[in-house]
């Protein structure tokens, strides 16, 4: 199995830009899966990506979906099981009938089975209507919890598109990074200073990243990656544009083009 040990923490201005699995190797095994994850650590890759979200008896999950429909489940909120039904679903057969009994990870074996072999980028799934703040909060909480016990802070980023979920994680912990993601940028600098500012970097998608902002964020010394480069387009679009890491849900792929791309003039 490829294996490389895990880098120093992302810097602005990498060399070549960071390769991340998005939800593991999720082109080759179902995303958010065992299979996904030992997947991407045979790609090099710099950092896994995954989505965690909570069981109504208060597991953090590994899923991205807010409803259980692609594993056979029903319309039924993840956040509305506990996790004893969500464990007997199959995460898998979706996929192909190769992965069929493939099951949802806790945070917990996520962490005890990956942590420490790679940068694990964690999102917190807080969408709008699916619970309220004080459930979002006590998810990032539980999943600094789960990182803390087992003294993964050093290797761990969290991310949320909703910036409210990572005032409350520096609040609980300040040495854990955070990373906004932004499907949008602000049109005005004094609009991106702000955004910028409390973080440890932004993870912009790839439709909307410029070298404006990441210029910017360059000076106030904060690394931008960005998500989901799929395709040679993306890739070199996000390479042009200077972003330290990049996202793509086929990370030998994107290994191999980052490592033939060079960024076009900016």
């Amino acid at each position: 199995m490829h294996h490389n040990p895990i880098r120093p923490l992302i810097q602005p201005g990498e060399p070549l830009p960071w390769v991340i699995a998005h939800r593991g190797n999720s082109a080759e095994a179902p995303e958010n899966t065992a299979a996904a994850f030992d997947a991407a650590l045979k790609a090099p890759i710099d950092g896994i990506e995954l989505d965690v979200q909570m069981s109504a008896d208060g597991v953090p999950v590994i899923h991205h979906d807010a409803t259980v429909v692609k594993l056979g489940g029903g319309r039924r909120r993840v956040s509305a099981l506990p996790w004893s039904e969500l464990r007997a679903l199959d995460a898998g057969g979706w996929k192909s009938s190769r992965f069929r009994g493939e099951r949802l990870l806790s945070l917990s074996e996520l962490l005890d089975g990956w942590g420490g072999r790679t940068w694990l980028l964690l999102e917190i799934k807080a969408r709008p209507g699916d619970r309220d703040p004080a459930w979002h909060r006590s998810l990032t909480e539980r999943t600094i919890d789960e990182v803390r016990r087992r003294k993964l802070e050093s290797s761990v980023l969290l991310l949320c598109f909703d910036e409210q979920v990572l005032v409350a994680a520096r609040r609980y912990d300040p040495r854990i990074g955070t990373v906004r993601n932004l499907e949008r940028l602000p049109r005005f600098e004094s609009g991106m200073r702000d955004v910028l500012t409390p973080l440890f970097a932004a993870s912009v998608n790839v439709r909307a990243l410029h070298s404006r902002f990441v210029d910017l964020a360059h000076r106030m010394g904060k690394p931008v990656l960005s998500y989901t480069c799929n395709h040679r387009g993306t890739v070199e679009r996000a390479m042009a544009a200077g972003a330290d890491a990049i996202m793509a849900n086929d990370p030998g792929t994107l290994a191999s083009l980052v490592r033939d791309s060079r960024p076009a003039a900016r």
